[in-house]
């Protein structure tokens, strides 16, 4: 009977739950970044990490979250390849292991010659454990080098592929370049370090190269343990309160909550916690909504500082509250501070997930706005190009967010007086809508208008056979670009609407809609407007 039970729930497990995850993932409900926020996503439902590599099987059609998972999975594998050999490696010889190791994994190192497989070894050692007693098997396992240092390339991922099928029940690409083309070296690295507990050296790696490790890089070795985080049930309760009233946009009373909750954390826990940095970071979307950016700004800078000294500086939460900094800044009028910022968070997703994610187009549309703010027309027009090509690749063709895409860049193609080229990308932004949401959808409606008024200014400039002006082209893009908000869980759009201050001293409106991401990568080459316009 107990037998049946387990079937039962791991069925449900396997066929329900990790769908109805995996569907919130899609849909940007969700969006975790790194391991770390997969990994407490999938717990917040009750999925054992064991079913990652079930995750990555139903997640086919998200393929950010795909290589999340596989890239969490070799993190893991990799932590028990390394425990085991450093227990065994000598203290004056562990930098030199902890680099040879990730020299293995991510560049191209041979077996060192004259040395047999570490297979072969492990055997010979238990075999010499059995006939002498147990202290001279003690001191057979300790080398001053260690097991580590006899690892090769590809003898090392033939055993981080045994160890992730043994672990998940999921078979990695035998083809290693591939594989590390697709999780990317930088967030990988990373992902190992933090799962390790190993600090390297600040400096810029060059990871095409066959060692970009060097034993001079690895300055520490931290234990990894697990431990309890002080937390309060009651100011908990508030902040969930609060977060949620803010999402039905009930200000006043979210205000309140948050305030409170502000307090009690203050009281139980210190300044200096992860919930405290919370309370302001949602304390600031309050007042953005608002229409208090000053305070806005204040309150995103403190939840920054306490991210960074509890957390680091790479933390995730880091990136996302960067994000809203420049959001703020640009709603001030601050463009130039608010590109500094952008760029702080596009450098920190660059180092946790890699430039092919959500958040990472969602920022760059972001972007995209302050540099139609600052008469950037090709550069916004790049980004967006950017912004598009990522959606198109992570969310597929048919996604709301693809749509936003498509939308924001007909507004920079009718800046440019390209007004043909905008009707053709704001038809294709009022397909995908019109597919998802019905005809009756007040977002199918609205695109349906800016049809015609991009077919209208279309045949005007036929008639005419000439550019209309730039201060014309811009009162058609007044109230359509919408800036993305960072919340936990995922990037949304403005929950309320709010002058945004545009180019020419025009305001316009950011409205809740879709959903969307951070910043990523920077872009190379400059695109035309036909390119990004024929797709």
């Amino acid at each position: 009977a107990e037998e049946k039970e387990v079937k039962a729930a791991a069925a449900m497990l396997t066929d329900d739950i990790i769908p109805s995850v995996v569907e919130r993932f899609r849909t940007l409900d969700l969006s975790p970044v790194d391991g770390r926020q997969l990994s407490d996503a999938m717990h917040a439902q009750g999925i054992n990490i064991r079913y990652l590599g079930a995750m990555h099987r139903a997640a086919a059609k998200v393929p950010y979250v795909q290589v999340l998972c596989e890239r969490e999975m070799v993190a893991r594998a990799c932590k028990v390849l390394m425990r085991h050999g450093l227990r065994r490696t000598g203290p004056s010889h562990l930098a030199t292991a902890c680099a040879h190791f990730l020299n293995c994994l991510l560049g191209s190192v041979p077996v060192p010659n004259g040395n047999a497989s570490h297979a072969e070894k492990k055997t010979k050692k238990k075999k010499g454990a059995h006939k002498a007693g147990s202290g001279a098997a003690r001191e057979e396992e300790i080398d001053p080098r260690g097991p580590l240092c006899e690892w090769g390339t590809e003898s090392l991922w033939q055993s981080l592929q045994a160890e992730v099928q043994r672990k998940f029940d999921f078979a990695l690409s035998s083809d290693v370049q591939a594989t590390l083309h697709r999780l990317r070296q930088l967030p990988l690295l990373r992902s190992v370090c933090q799962r390790v507990g190993i600090q390297l050296l600040a400096r810029d790696l060059d990871l095409e190269a066959a060692h970009p490790v060097s034993a001079d890089d690895v300055l520490q070795l931290f234990p990894v343990v697990r431990g309890t985080v002080s937390a309060c049930k009651d100011g908990r309760e508030h902040l969930t309160l609060g977060k949620q009233l803010l999402t039905m946009g009930n200000l006043q009373k979210a205000f309140e909550m948050l305030h409170e909750a502000l307090s009690i954390f203050h009281q139980t826990c210190g300044p200096m916690h992860s919930q405290v940095a919370q309370c302001y970071g949602a304390l600031a979307m309050v007042y953005y909504n608002l229409q208090d950016l000053g305070n806005a700004l204040s309150y995103q800078q403190k939840a920054i500082v306490i991210l960074e000294k509890i957390s680091g500086w790479d933390d995730p939460e880091v990136a996302l509250g960067y994000g809203n900094m420049a959001l703020f800044s640009h709603c001030l009028q601050h463009n130039r501070r608010a590109l500094i910022y952008i760029r702080r968070a596009e450098y920190l997703l660059q180092l946790i997930c890699g430039p092919n994610h959500p958040d990472v187009a969602a920022l760059y549309i972001n972007t995209a706005m302050i540099h139609l703010d600052l008469q950037h027309v090709r550069t916004a027009l790049r980004y967006l190009h950017a912004a598009l090509t990522i959606n198109e690749t992570v969310l597929g063709p048919e996604h709301v967010s693809t749509a936003t895409s498509y939308h924001a860049t007909a507004v920079a193609l009718s800046m440019m007086r390209a007004a043909p080229l905008a009707a053709k990308n704001e038809q294709r932004c009022h397909d995908i809508l019109k597919g998802l949401l019905g005809e009756e959808d007040p977002r199918v409606q609205e695109s349906h208008h800016w049809i015609l008024q991009f077919s209208a200014r279309a045949k005007l400039q036929a008639q005419q056979n000439k550019q209309l002006p730039v201060t014309d082209e811009a009162e058609i893009g007044k109230g359509t670009l919408k800036p993305v908000v960072f919340a936990v869980g995922g990037a949304r759009e403005a929950e309320k609407t709010m002058p945004v201050i545009g180019q020419a001293g025009n305001a316009r409106k950011a409205k809740r809609g879709g959903k969307g991401g951070r910043v990523g990568g920077r872009i190379a080459g400059a695109p035309g407007s036909e390119e990004i316009a024929v797709r």
